[in-house]
């Protein structure tokens, strides 16, 4: 079923070279056209790297582009910020990058999960403008619960437009 899913989405990762506000740069480091961990949508991964040092990596982010049942559990956007550079709302300027370039590729809705006691990511979704829609026990047979998961707080944000020049978001 994947298979046909991925039929919307080209085979090719598309140009993701605008994807920077400035401060920070998403590089494309891979993309999979079949990701096993989310049913095997197509996936984005980004290296999020300091928009003028590109050699500096703050943290990582990826994009899952499409829908199976696994994105209630992993969301449509991930994202990691290395310890040392946390505190500077990397997070959150790479998911409004992430969300644009969603948009752009026809995602109307993306959720985006985080763990119920991560309180910063919580903040992160919220000022996103996520809504939590639930706090859901992951079931045993979702790739979550094999790494570990046990429950997700499920957030959804509708398509926003970013504007690189002044860092805003759009609804």
């Amino acid at each position: 079923m994947a298979f046909f899913k991925n039929l919307l989405h080209p085979l090719r990762a598309q140009d993701t070279t605008h994807l920077c506000d400035g401060e920070i740069r998403l590089l494309l480091r891979q993309y999979q056209w079949g990701s096993a961990y989310v049913g095997g949508l197509p996936s984005y991964f980004f290296s999020i790297v300091d928009a003028q040092e590109m050699r500096l990596e703050l943290g990582r982010c990826d994009l899952r582009v499409g829908w199976h049942e696994e994105l209630l559990y992993a969301g449509h956007i991930g994202y990691r910020v290395h310890t040392p550079y946390r505190g500077h709302h990397y997070a959150a300027k790479a998911s409004r990058l992430l969300l644009h370039f969603a948009g752009e590729l026809g995602l109307e809705e993306c959720i985006i999960t985080c763990d119920p006691d991560n309180v910063p990511s919580r903040r992160t979704l919220e000022g996103l403008g996520g809504e939590l829609r639930a706090t859901v026990e992951v079931p045993r047979a979702s790739a979550c619960y094999a790494a570990g998961d046990r429950a997700k707080c499920q957030f959804t944000t509708r398509r926003r437009i970013f504007s690189a020049k002044n860092g805003t978001i759009r609804l």
